[in-house]
């Protein structure tokens, strides 16, 4: 093995792999196998998909680090302004609704995840018990928000047109008033 050899392993779950070779090689080869067991979705989208660390992993780490905070800052701040546009009456129902809307549009796949709902509402001191179960009544009750795919046990949503209408309008009414 030479000195300009990289190595990476990675283990998700069942799914296990070792690559072995030159940097450029190891780097092509991680890529490939991302995108074929697509482990962006499979690990939620909430972690950045990392490139094999052959150079400075100081470097990358400090990037990566910046990057997150600086969007769930700006995200914060838009959730906010947000719910300043909402009445003040809103039942828990439209207010998981409107989070996951919010999830939603920001989200690379246009789905959410009851986590991602959680996550959104929590940094901004809302505390909703039972979401998962409030949001799978609202898919089997009513025809604004459906699931769109599955993963293990992790669920994700969609809002229909009528549901992003209908939190289109909750919206709105604010600025009406």
């Amino acid at each position: 093995m030479s000195d300009n050899n990289a190595k990476i392993y990675v283990k998700i779950g069942e799914i296990e792999f070792t690559i072995e070779g030159s940097s450029e090689y190891v780097s092509s080869q991680y890529k490939q196998m991302a995108n074929d067991l697509n482990l962006q979705q499979k690990l939620g989208g909430a972690v950045q998909q990392e490139k094999p660390k052959t150079k400075s992993p100081q470097t990358s780490k400090a990037q990566k680090t910046t990057s997150k905070k600086g969007s769930k800052e700006t995200a914060k701040e838009d959730f906010s302004e947000w719910l300043n546009k909402l009445p003040k009456d809103l039942k828990n129902r439209d207010k998981l609704m409107v989070a996951g809307y919010f999830n939603q549009l920001r989200s690379k796949d246009n789905a959410f995840r009851v986590r991602d709902i959680n996550n959104t509402l929590k940094d901004h001191g809302i505390k909703i018990t039972n979401p998962s179960s409030l949001i799978n009544n609202i898919v089997k009750s009513q025809k604004i928000l459906r699931q769109v795919s599955r993963e293990g046990r992790q669920k994700y949503y969609q809002l229909t047109k009528e549901g992003e209408k209908y939190i289109r309008d909750l919206l709105a009414v604010k600025g009406k008033e």
